[in-house]
């Protein structure tokens, strides 16, 4: 039997499905990763994959993707309304609506409900140190910037900020999505 060498990409976790959770979603199921894309009603995230499949499909028009790479990313991506929901996730990434309250309050629950080696990021301007505060690991957690200049699917691109000792587990799992995006 061959011996496959590459580690097994984690599962991602995308909690809020406005512009920044779908899209964050989009490029990782992209990459290859499963995903769950967590938000408050069924009707919103079937939105939110219909903006999926026209940005996929986007790609494949201008050459940057494979023709059935929609049907691929589709099928990686999984739709849920509860929190609980991202348990088995080695990534989540939140991108809630600029609430201080609403984050804080998320992150201690996915400490709770999240392995303990589970990487908690957030796409917020708010500072890690105010999210993280009912978090107990907090070796865990990152702070992550997803840009769409131009609102474009062809000009993404990503940069993950993370305590040193934890930043190539987070280098994996944040860059290697948008880096395959673009390619």
């Amino acid at each position: 039997m061959p011996h496959d060498d590459k580690p097994e990409k984690p599962l991602v976790a995308t909690i809020g499905n406005g512009i920044m959770g779908h899209g964050i979603a989009e490029v990782f199921a992209t990459a290859g990763h499963d995903v769950v894309l967590i938000g408050r009603s069924h009707e919103s995230l079937q939105v939110a994959i219909g903006k999926i499949a026209a940005s996929v499909d986007e790609f494949v028009a201008r050459g940057l993707l494979r023709e059935g790479s929609t049907k691929d990313a589709l099928a990686r991506i999984k739709i849920e309304t509860s929190l609980e929901s991202a348990k088995d996730a080695g990534l989540v990434i939140e991108a809630l609506p600029e609430n201080l309250e609403l984050k804080v309050e998320t992150f201690g629950r996915l400490d709770e409900i999240c392995s303990a080696t589970a990487i908690l990021a957030t796409a917020s301007g708010h500072p890690v140190s105010e999210m993280s505060s009912r978090v107990s690991g907090l070796d865990r957690v990152i702070a992550t910037h997803f840009i769409r200049l131009n609102y474009s699917p062809s000009s993404r691109c990503a940069a993950c900020l993370a305590r040193a000792h934890r930043w190539s587990n987070a280098h994996a799992a944040c860059c290697e999505a948008p880096a395959r995006a673009q390619s």
